[in-house]
């Protein structure tokens, strides 16, 4: 998160500040065709393509940190932005595709527009009590950081669950993924040439969280990949 202002830059980081802010417009690009995605495929096979949860935790994370505590950098709050508006696309699809996938448990499928509006508001007030409670920027960072954790261990726990591709493909993952890599560029750039700022971005846990995300979506994808050739092969079969 970027609650620094630009003006204040060192000289060195002004004559490389546009790898920060390309790195920042190509990540929140990535997550928006995401998103995007993500909404036709649900609307299309009629299911929801993230787990509810991760679902309202990152949509309240973008809610807040677009309205409520925008970042300084105009790349940053461009980007957060259209993940917010894209991501009420996905919350729509999700709210709307959903119950086919609860027939098992009538209650929670009678629910689940209330239980998705009091996960979403349980997560804005959530992000509002950890900023209220370390201060920024690090509650934007680090509130972030779980989310995406979140995100990640939702989605392949959905996708092992369910042992069937349904609402997922190729393209949805490798947006998500690339999203993530492309912002390393902008994090070592702000780490070399700001480190009074942004020293915390080279720290144990980023360098931890980093490697965790790479593990988990190259995990996701290989999963992704046999699902989906298991699914073919049934179809073959049944042909």
């Amino acid at each position: 998160m970027d609650y620094v202002d630009p003006s204040k830059a060192p000289l060195e980081y002004q004559k490389y500040e546009w790898i920060a802010n390309l790195s920042g417009l190509a990540c929140g690009s990535l997550w928006s065709i995401h998103y995007f995605l993500q909404a036709r495929q649900s609307l299309r096979e009629k299911t929801y393509s993230q787990a509810i949860f991760p679902l309202c935790a990152n949509t309240a994370w973008e809610f807040v940190y677009t309205f409520i505590y925008p970042p300084k950098r105009w790349a940053t709050r461009v980007s957060i932005c259209s993940w917010f508006f894209m991501g009420l696309t996905v919350m729509y699809s999700a709210v709307k595709t959903s119950p086919r996938e609860w027939n098992h448990a009538p209650l929670v499928q009678r629910y689940l527009p209330l239980i998705f509006f009091l996960a979403f508001l349980y997560f804005v007030t959530w992000n509002l009590a950890i900023v209220g409670t370390w201060g920024q920027p690090m509650a934007g960072v680090w509130t972030g950081i779980f989310c995406q954790n979140l995100l990640l261990l939702g989605s392949l726990s959905q996708l092992v669950v369910r042992q069937d591709s349904r609402g997922l493909s190729y393209s949805i993952w490798l947006t998500r993924f690339l999203g993530a890599i492309v912002m390393i560029p902008g994090h070592l750039v702000r780490y070399w040439y700001w480190p009074a700022e942004f020293s915390w971005s080279n720290c144990p846990a980023i360098i931890w969280e980093s490697t965790f995300i790479i593990l988990c979506e190259i995990t996701y994808g290989a999963l992704l990949w046999y699902f989906r050739q298991q699914k073919t092969q049934n179809m073959k079969k049944a042909a």
